[in-house]
């Protein structure tokens, strides 16, 4: 028995989405031993799917108020009756808006509470809001090392605790075996832009990027709209650049596996982001990934070695795309490499064996 696994932890998340962060909370509750992962709650409606209700086996709490003046009266008496009812050693909070609700009750229970940043705060504007929220947690964690840096850029400390992704369910697949499977062409370079449709994803600046270059490339955009009126302009975009034959719109899946494997790069155009799930999953595939230097995925990604970095400008990303899908670009020496790097780092026993520590750490 593992010191952690007298406790009860509840995660708090803004939304159930098919996002990373989402996910990553998943993988700490199959893989950090626990007397209970109680809840999984999200204290905002959403109507995107997140297709792990049966793989956490947890009970889930849909608070159905929204996080703002309107919905906080609401949102607040009903968290601090599950608190109360619960009684959670831990309240581990993943994302901004989970913090904040959290910090709020911090002076009226005796649970712990820990932060997790999964984005740039100075990117998203919010620098101020986390400085104040950090206040209120007994520890904070981020997923890279740049988080790491803005939160000791304020004179707060933060441990770095990345993402991580399963081994066992992530690895190199059959190409052809996944395309006929998906009834994808087997003889175009297909690259793979995985994530909800919104400003943050940059799906628009790749829009212009494909209406710049030449090449041939079929990409799979696969995610739902979490902002339809950014949905609705890029579709006027494909539209308008008549990319219809090189972009195809799919909605979010739980076989995300098979879009991997049936890939010859995934892309991020990113404009920003914390540390991309997607990268590591795909890696562990070896698929290698080309990002934007603002996809914070540096330390994931040695330029020309384990995948490819760029500047976030429609001709910078298009004309590394047309290099990346060259003939004599070598995807799968650099895909092997990125999963030999993300193995050897993000696999999940390791990072499950960093939050087991915190846990124990903070309840002593």
């Amino acid at each position: 028995m593992t010191k952690t696994d007298n406790l009860t932890i509840l995660h708090l998340t803004p939304w159930m989405t098919q996002g990373g962060a989402e996910r990553a909370i998943v993988e700490i509750i199959e893989h950090v031993p626990a007397k209970h992962h109680l809840a999984i709650m999200h204290p905002t409606t959403s109507d995107m799917p997140f297709f792990y209700w049966d793989q956490i086996q947890v009970p889930i709490w849909h608070l159905n108020a929204s996080n703002t003046k309107w919905g906080y009266p609401k949102l607040a008496s009903s968290y601090t009756t599950l608190l109360w009812t619960l009684k959670p050693d831990i309240v581990h909070a993943h994302q901004w808006a989970a913090m904040n609700v959290a910090r709020f009750f911090r002076r009226f229970t005796n649970s712990r509470v820990i932060t997790t940043a999964q984005n740039s705060m100075f990117a998203s504007g919010r620098q101020k809001r986390e400085q104040q929220l950090a206040h209120y947690s007994d520890a904070t964690t981020a997923v890279s090392i740049a988080i790491v840096e803005e939160y000791q850029s304020l004179g707060i400390q933060a441990q770095f605790i990345p993402n991580g992704f399963d081994p066992h369910k992530f690895s190199v697949g059959n190409q052809a075996q996944a395309r006929q499977k998906l009834g994808l062409p087997l003889d175009r370079k297909i690259a793979l832009l995985a994530g909800r449709i919104a400003p943050q994803k940059n799906h628009l600046m790749l829009a212009e990027a494909l209406h710049q270059i030449p090449t041939d490339v079929l990409v799979l955009c696969v995610g739902n709209a979490s902002d339809q009126a950014y949905y609705n302009t890029f579709q006027q975009k494909i539209a308008e650049y008549r990319l219809q034959q090189k972009i195809i719109m799919i909605p979010a899946t739980p076989n995300i596996i098979d879009y991997y494997h049936a890939s010859d790069v995934l892309l991020l155009p990113s404009q920003y982001e914390g540390l991309p799930l997607v990268i590591l999953e795909a890696a562990a595939c070896g698929v290698p990934t080309l990002a934007t230097h603002e996809a914070n995925a540096a330390n994931i990604i040695n330029d020309n070695v384990t995948g490819w970095l760029c500047q976030k400008t429609p001709t910078a990303f298009g004309e590394r795309l047309n290099v990346v899908l060259d003939s004599n670009t070598d995807r799968a020496t650099i895909g092997m490499a990125a999963r030999a790097k993300v193995l050897d780092t993000y696999a999940m026993p390791k990072i499950a064996a960093q939050y087991a520590q915190l846990y124990q750490d903070i309840t002593r």
